[in-house]
């Protein structure tokens, strides 16, 4: 499955796998298990501990933070960049993740 932090960028997939791939497995991470947009409502990623999955990251480091510190296992692979504006990129952070343990950074503050 894909894991996605970001409304703009799961709509841009849904629309443009729409007939090339599997789009039930493009799931949104919900950070506080309130739905912000419909993808949050309807598309949540709701975990259990033998999950492996790819994340697509938009918003940096701390928020990636956030959603890695829910698995026992993270890698980074490539970084996706994509043109925004004429001159300018955008930057997805792209990892793997396994092992899905909710709460996982307090555990391991204990």
């Amino acid at each position: 499955m894909v894991v996605i932090d970001d409304r703009k960028i799961m709509a841009s997939l849904l629309y443009y796998l729409r007939d090339k791939a599997d789009t039930d497995r493009l799931l949104a991470w919900d950070y506080d298990g309130f739905p912000h947009h419909h993808y949050e409502l309807t598309r949540a990623y709701r975990g259990t501990p033998n999950d492996r999955a790819i994340l697509i990251a938009r918003w940096g480091p701390k928020a990636v933070r956030k959603i890695t510190d829910d698995f026992a296992q993270s890698r980074a692979l490539d970084d996706l960049k994509t043109p925004e504006q004429p001159g300018r990129e955008m930057v997805l952070t792209v990892r793997l993740l396994d092992g899905f343990q909710p709460n996982n950074a307090a555990d391991k503050a204990s």
